[in-house]
């Protein structure tokens, strides 16, 4: 064979070696995508939605002894374009804006059980954005200025405890997408550690 003939043979080989990893490259990167739907189409721009939630926070190691609160809230903001999605306000039971009404479930020497107190949301807007993780699709929060968070006060002493959270997708419903907050462990001012475990559903959006 003429070294020609073996050198074009070469660069066909080449060619066709680079067009696999090319093939197989956009093949990963459809099968990683995960992205915001609405009625059954992927968005292409920022969409209104609110999101309702019940957590469990739990309170250990620091100031007054364990505490546990229960809270329930709705979030507002945008879902789309893509991955990305925002949360820009929250609501109490009672409509207070950017804040948790929360049942203390469990007192301590400074929040008595029984009593309602709210926490006072952190650094919104919280950015957030879907992922995979392996093979789960997770909704990574950040916040702006600082990692996300919530800020406690009771008889005058105010707690706050922040981190940049990540909320497990669990399922599509009939009326939106079910996220699971499991275990998400916040640092705290009074050198304590905060941990939530609950819901929350985003309404009327889906996950592909």
């Amino acid at each position: 064979m003429s070294k020609e003939r073996q050198t074009t043979k070469k660069f066909q080989i080449l060619g066709a070696f680079v067009a696999v990893l090319a093939f197989s490259a956009l093949t990963v990167a459809s099968a990683s995508a995960t992205l915001w739907l609405m009625g059954g189409k992927s968005l292409t721009v920022k969409t209104l939605v609110d999101t309702h939630g019940e957590l469990a926070w739990h309170h250990t190691g620091g100031l007054g002894g364990t505490l546990v609160l229960l809270c329930s809230f709705l979030l507002h903001g945008f879902v789309g374009p893509g991955a990305k999605d925002e949360v820009t306000d929250i609501l109490g039971l009672n409509g207070e804006l950017n804040k948790l009404t929360c049942l203390v479930h469990t007192g301590n020497s400074l929040c008595p059980a029984g009593t309602l107190i709210l926490m006072t949301a952190v650094r919104l807007p919280w950015l957030t954005e879907l992922k995979l993780v392996g093979t789960e699709t997770v909704d990574e929060m950040k916040g702006t200025g600082g990692e996300t968070g919530f800020s406690t006060e009771c008889k005058g002493i105010s707690i706050e405890c922040t981190k940049n959270e990540t909320f497990k997708f669990d399922e599509n419903l009939a009326n939106g997408a079910l996220f699971l907050a499991k275990g998400l462990a916040a640092s705290c001012s009074d050198g304590g550690t905060g941990t939530a475990s609950g819901m929350i559903e985003v309404l009327g959006a889906t996950v592909s």
